[in-house]
C-alpha cells in the first residue's frame, strides 16, 4: 500500500505539495484550520463585492515560462489569466512606465535615463538568467552563492545613478527597507514580474478553487475545519496528529504549511533540541502591511491593467467581470497604518485623477489582521527575513530533526506565488 501523508495546512504551498505527492502515488489528506482553504491567497465577500488579500498579481506566467511549467505540472494549465502592459513607478516628482518583457522594460527605461543604457542592459541580461535558469539557483547549497550577497551593495555598484535605482526599486516594497535582503531574493522576484505578468480572472478564489479541484482530481482530500493542536512523535519520528475535536490521524509522512515557529509548538518539548528551538524562534520575520481595501462606485474609475508605485505604497486592482470599470482595488503600504487611508488615497488621485472620487468605501486591515486571521506571526507579509549574512541559518530546509516531518511554504525560501510553488518542488522531491 502507498504510504499516507498529512498536510498541515491549505495554503497555497500545502495544497501545491498535496497535489504533487497524490500525483506521486501518495495517500494524501489535507488538513486546513479555518472553514475555507486558501490561506494568504484567499479572498473575501463583503457585500456582494470580492476582495483579494495576498495575492494581486504573478510573474512568470507566459508559455513556457517557470510558474507556468509549475502550473501545468500541478493541473492548473487553463486558468484566466489576464495579461498586465506594465507598472507605473512615481519618484522625484517623475513619472517612469515600465511594460513588462525583458526587452521592452530596458528599451523603456533606457529612454528615459538615456546615461544609463549600459548598466540597464547589464541588470536585466542578469535578471533574466536568474529566472530563466530558476533552479540551477534554487535549492538548498545551489542557491547559497546568490543569497550569500547583498542585494543592495550589488546594486549600488551595478547602478551607480541613485535616480535610476529609486526607479528599479519603486515596485520592490522591500529592498528600501530590507538592507539585508539576499540578492537572490531580489533578482528572482523582480526578474519574474519582468518577464511577464498578469492579474487572474476571480483573483485568488480562482486560484484556490483550481487548486482544490486538482488535489481531488489526483485522488487527494481535503478537509477543513480540522485543525492540528498536536503532533504525537516517537522514536524520532511524528507518529499522528492531534486535530481540535480531539481525533487524532495516523500517518507515515507529515507536511507542514505553517510558519517553522508554529509547527514547533505542535511537537513535544522532547522530540526537538532547545538549540534547534531557540533557532528558529529568533529568525527575525518580515514587515507587514497595512491594506486599504477600496470599493469603486459603478462604473466611476476605468480599470487598468497596470499596477502602480507610490513608494513605499502599491496600488493594485481586482480583474472586473466586464475589464470596463474597477470595480475593489488594494492599496498596501509598510508597516501600521491604519488612520492613513485618505492621504494615501489623495495622493495615488494626484496620480491618477478621479479616483478618491470613485470610492465608495474601504475596508482597513493592519498586519494584527494577518495575525489573528492567518496565524502569521506579527503579520508578517513575507515570513522569515532572509539575510545575506546568514544563510545558513535564515534559509531553511524542507527537512526537520524529525525523520518524516518535512515544511513547505514562503518561510524556507522565497515568498510570493513563484517563490512558494517553487518551494513547494524542492519539498516534494526531498520526499519523493
Amino acid at each position: 500500500m502507498s504510504e499516507s501523508v498529512l498536510v498541515i495546512g491549505a495554503g497555497l504551498g500545502g495544497l501545491e505539495c498535496g497535489i504533487l505527492l497524490s500525483k506521486a502515488g501518495y495517500r494524501v489528506t489535507v488538513l486546513e484550520k479555518n472553514a475555507a482553504p486558501g490561506g494568504c491567497i484567499a479572498g473575501y465577500w463583503r457585500d456582494g463585492a470580492y476582495y483579494d488579500t495576498g495575492f494581486h498579481y504573478a510573474g512568470s506566467v507566459g508559455p513556457g515560462e517557470t510558474l507556468d511549467v509549475i502550473f501545468k505540472q500541478l493541473g492548473l494549465g487553463n486558468l484566466p489569466w489576464q495579461p498586465l502592459e506594465g507598472e507605473e513607478v512615481f519618484v522625484d516628482g517623475r513619472r517612469f512606465f515600465l511594460p513588462f518583457g525583458f526587452e521592452a522594460y530596458a528599451d523603456a527605461l533606457s529612454a528615459e535615463v538615456p546615461h544609463c543604457r549600459s548598466q540597464i542592459g547589464a541588470y536585466v541580461d542578469f535578471l533574466r538568467e536568474v529566472v530563466q535558469s530558476p533552479l540551477r539557483h534554487f535549492g538548498e547549497g545551489q542557491a547559497m552563492p546568490l543569497f550569500s550577497q547583498s542585494a543592495r551593495s550589488w546594486l549600488e555598484a551595478m547602478i551607480p545613478d541613485p535616480l535610476l535605482r529609486k526607479v528599479l526599486c519603486g515596485a520592490s516594497t522591500r529592498l528600501p527597507y530590507a538592507p539585508e535582503l539576499p540578492l537572490y531574493s531580489f533578482a528572482q522576484v523582480n526578474g519574474s514580474f519582468i518577464q511577464s505578468a498578469a492579474r487572474l480572472e476571480g483573483g485568488g478564489e480562482t486560484l484556490v478553487k483550481a487548486l482544490v479541484r486538482a488535489l481531488e482530481a489526483t485522488g487527494g482530500s481535503l478537509r477543513c475545519v480540522a485543525g492540528v493542536t498536536a503532533l504525537e512523535t516517537e522514536d524520532g519520528r511524528v507518529r499522528r496528529a492531534v486535530l481540535e475535536d480531539g481525533s487524532a490521524l495516523e500517518a507515515d509522512i507529515f507536511v507542514s504549511d505553517l510558519h517553522p515557529a508554529l509547527t514547533n509548538a505542535l511537537l513535544p518539548l522532547s522530540a526537538l533540541r532547545p538549540a534547534y528551538r531557540k533557532r528558529i524562534a529568533a529568525l527575525r520575520q518580515t514587515d507587514g502591511f497595512t491594506g486599504f481595501s477600496l470599493r469603486f462606485c459603478p462604473g466611476a474609475f476605468p480599470y487598468p491593467r497596470r499596477n502602480y508605485f507610490l513608494p513605499p505604497a502599491g496600488l493594485f486592482f481586482s480583474v472586473p467581470p466586464e475589464e470596463e470599470s474597477a470595480l475593489t482595488a488594494d492599496i498596501l503600504v509598510p508597516g501600521t497604518r491604519p488612520d492613513e487611508a485618505q492621504r494615501w488615497i489623495f495622493a495615488f488621485d494626484a496620480l491618477l485623477p478621479g479616483l478618491a472620487a470613485a470610492v465608495e468605501s474601504v475596508i482597513v486591515s493592519t498586519p494584527k489582521t494577518w495575525e489573528n486571521y492567518l496565524g502569521l506571526p506579527q503579520g508578517s507579509a513575507y515570513g522569515i527575513a532572509k539575510d545575506y549574512a546568514h544563510p545558513l541559518s535564515t534559509v531553511l530546509s524542507p527537512r526537520t530533526p524529525l525523520e518524516n516531518l518535512f515544511l513547505t511554504g514562503q518561510n524556507l525560501n522565497l515568498h510570493g506565488v513563484l517563490g512558494v510553488s517553487m518551494t513547494a518542488l524542492y519539498t516534494c522531491k526531498e520526499i519523493v
